[in-house]
């Protein structure tokens, strides 16, 4: 297999580590926990490294699982983010504001409207530039 880790492997992953259980992670993810067992394992197998160890009934991390799950969870948020970009680009949103401002001009004032601006669109991205007119030579 070319890419081991899937985006439902990091589901799954996901879901074990927040609920605690395989069970519990079956739920969550409307999934018998049988599906959730052969997740893990196909990952463990292709990987080649152990993610989970039980004690009891509850599924703890190794320290691999942990990195895999720390890392895959930056995937998936780049994942939602790469979607919802590309449905947003399709609809004729730009996902990225250029702002050119003239030199002469004290620019200070559009940082809080950028921060406002990224409270409600943070996955938009600002290209400013600062223009400055060429001296006229003497």
């Amino acid at each position: 297999m070319k890419y081991p880790i899937t985006l439902d492997a990091l589901e799954v992953l996901d879901a074990i580590d927040r609920k605690g259980s395989f069970a519990a992670a079956a739920n969550a993810l409307f999934r018998v926990p049988s599906a959730i067992s052969y997740t893990v394992q196909k990952l463990e197998q292709d990987l080649e490294v152990v993610v989970f160890r039980k004690e009891g009934r509850r599924a703890l991390l190794t320290p691999a699982g942990r990195v895999l799950l720390e890392q895959g969870r930056e995937i998936l948020e780049a994942t939602e983010c790469l979607a919802m970009t590309t449905k947003k680009a399709h609809s004729g949103w730009e996902s990225v504001f250029t702002i050119a401002i003239d030199s002469i001009l004290d620019f200070e004032f559009i940082y809080p409207l950028i921060a406002q601006f990224y409270e409600i669109m943070p996955e938009n991205l600002f290209k400013i530039f600062v223009v400055t007119k060429p001296k006229k030579p003497d």
